[in-house]
């Protein structure tokens, strides 16, 4: 919470209007990412770490990186097959738009 703070005036510094936009866009488009990936599911295990036994919540546990696994290859052969079109659609650099996906991932 306080690092932006002690960023910011660095990054008034080195960073154009058109910087800002560039971030702006990674904002956005990472929280699309995440949504795609990882489809809530950390809602879930909050919810299921209550209501399942130990056991069980292992298993469910098991599921949910193997979902997460599964979207993010998707979501990455997608992105690879449409990252031309998506960086000209958004303007955005789209060698970005690989980073952005690993980033969401981790």
């Amino acid at each position: 919470m306080v690092v932006p703070i002690f960023l910011l005036p660095i990054l008034t510094r080195f960073l154009g209007p058109a910087d800002y936009g560039i971030i702006a866009t990674f904002r956005v488009l990472f929280t699309i990412l995440v949504l795609l990936i990882e489809l809530n599911m950390t809602g879930a295990i909050g919810v299921n770490f209550f209501h399942l036994e130990r056991k069980n919540f292992e298993i469910y546990m098991s599921n949910v990186f193997l979902v997460i696994g599964v979207n993010t290859i998707v979501v990455f052969i997608a992105t690879l097959f449409l990252r031309n079109k998506l960086a000209a659609l958004i303007k955005f650099p789209s060698n970005w738009l690989i980073f952005g996906l690993v980033f969401a991932f981790f």
